[in-house]
């Protein structure tokens, strides 16, 4: 039931709603790309794309249209070289590449992977700017799975916020053991926030041929994304960090018939004032299995069983408990 109020005011309304439906305007969007090869020699090519949107918010109107119209690009330049004979097969491959976004330009689809936001410790909408990233990176890799890849990137933006981010990507065998290291730290700086964000992935495994090709490995993952608020000099709210160590064995990955069993035990620490505090730790084991060599009966479950302990409630934003096997099919 809704009852009229009288403005007060000539034009100054005193209730909550309005009897007014709002239309739909007609809109227009439009894209056009393109994009070309050039190979300089054995070694060096480039790559380049460049497109041109074009979005009307409103085909019937015909004010404000200075806007309408974005511009994009990317141009990435890459060496690839040996280093020694081909036996050996080991080579390296360097790139340089520059890209361009108007913060007009309107794509079709999205234009970056969805972690993007994530990686550069922005919030999930942003609003539009005009985007610059820059980067280069120098990758040597050989016939023995071995690689060896350093990449840093520059991401700045109109709206004031500019980051650094630095990836290493490194895998080699010793003795058997697979060791495969990823590391990433980005530096951020905006007009009302600074920090650092911290990402390294080690895992260490072996393949045992002796015993059907099993697989044994531990691994370890941890964020640290802290985020501070430059005028009260504390950290805001989406600052946040964990610790994951894990340990699994795993049947032969290329049969159709496979098991696992992973144990692994997370840490949370959430931000109070200046600093980064433990909340709660959890211990987890995991069974999974699929059963796919038979074409008429496929079968594929995991089991999973979870102990939460609560380290300080005054943070955590769990509540401790023991669940019970969690069955996935």
């Amino acid at each position: 039931m809704y009852i009229w109020v009288q403005p007060d005011t000539p034009g100054r309304h005193l209730g909550q709603y309005e009897p007014a439906i709002y239309l739909v305007s007609p809109k227009k969007q439009q894209l056009v790309s393109v994009g070309a090869d050039y190979v300089f020699n054995t070694h060096t090519s480039v790559k380049t794309e460049f497109a041109m949107s074009n979005y009307d918010v409103n085909t019937f109107s015909s004010k404000d249209k200075g806007n309408d119209v974005g511009l994009a690009g990317r141009v990435v330049v890459t060496d690839v070289r040996k280093l020694s004979s081909a036996t050996v097969g080991r080579q390296i491959q360097t790139d340089l590449g520059y890209e361009y976004v108007q913060a007009q330009f309107k794509p079709l689809e999205r234009l970056r992977n969805v972690e993007f936001n994530r990686d550069w410790s922005l919030p999930y909408v942003i609003n539009a700017a005009d985007e610059r990233l820059l980067n280069a990176s120098l990758g040597i890799d050989d016939k023995q799975g071995g690689r060896f890849r350093y990449e840093i990137v520059n991401y700045n933006r109109s709206d004031n916020f500019n980051g650094f981010k630095h990836q290493l990507d490194y895998i080699t065998n010793v003795k058997g053991w697979r060791i495969a290291n990823n590391i990433s730290f980005t530096n951020i700086n905006s007009t009302d926030q600074q920090g650092t964000f911290l990402r390294p992935t080690v895992d260490v495994s072996k393949l045992l041929k002796s015993l059907r090709n099993i697989t044994i490995g531990v691994n370890y993952s941890r964020e640290h994304n802290k985020l501070s608020d430059k005028k009260s000099d504390t950290l805001t709210p989406f600052s946040y960090a964990f610790n994951v160590w894990q340990a699994y064995i795993k049947s032969d990955n290329t049969k159709l018939n496979k098991w696992g069993i992973t144990y692994f035990t997370r840490s949370d620490y959430y931000p109070v004032t200046s600093k980064l505090q433990q909340a709660d730790k959890s211990n987890n084991i995991s069974f999974n299995t699929e059963l796919m060599a038979n074409e008429r009966h496929q079968v594929k479950f995991n089991i999973t069983y979870r102990k939460l302990s609560i380290i300080d409630p005054g943070i955590s934003r769990q509540k401790e408990d023991k669940s019970r096997p969690i069955l996935t099919d």
